[in-house]
């Protein structure tokens, strides 16, 4: 065994070091990431819900977000050219991916740009019904 205070055992306690930290960071990356998923999904329904003024989420439990965003709350994917709701809407469609692909955007007339220069060619939309159903 090489003596403590050598250059080589100071080495060998680094990478150890090195390793081992690592392995915890990354184990405990992989360990959240279900409830980080689960967390950016209850933050966008509470901002629907917030903006749709059917409560403050501040004053809501996160299963009473999710009941009412549920109950009340729907989302349709639509074609941005002529507002017609997509039929074979695919759930995991990006806008902000499809904004940056060349297939999935077009350009944004230069009035109208607000210092953006392309745009998706289909966004999501949500739809919030009353008590009754309603839209």
């Amino acid at each position: 065994m090489p003596p403590k205070d050598s250059i080589a055992n100071t080495l060998i306690v680094s990478l150890t070091l090195c390793i081992v930290c690592s392995l915890l960071v990354s184990g405990a990356a992989v360990a959240l990431k279900p409830l980080q998923e689960r967390n950016k999904l209850l933050d966008r329904q509470s901002n629907i819900v917030s903006a749709a003024g059917l409560g403050d989420p501040a004053e809501l439990s996160g299963k009473e977000i999710e009941q009412l965003f549920a109950s009340r709350v729907s989302r349709e994917l639509i074609d941005l050219d002529n507002g017609e709701v997509v039929s074979d809407a695919d759930e995991s469609y990006d806008p902000r991916k499809a904004a940056k692909s060349d297939e999935l955007n077009e350009d944004i007339d230069s009035p109208y740009d607000i210092g953006l220069a392309k745009r998706e060619k289909k966004t999501w939309v949500y739809i919030v019904k009353n008590e009754q159903g309603e839209v």
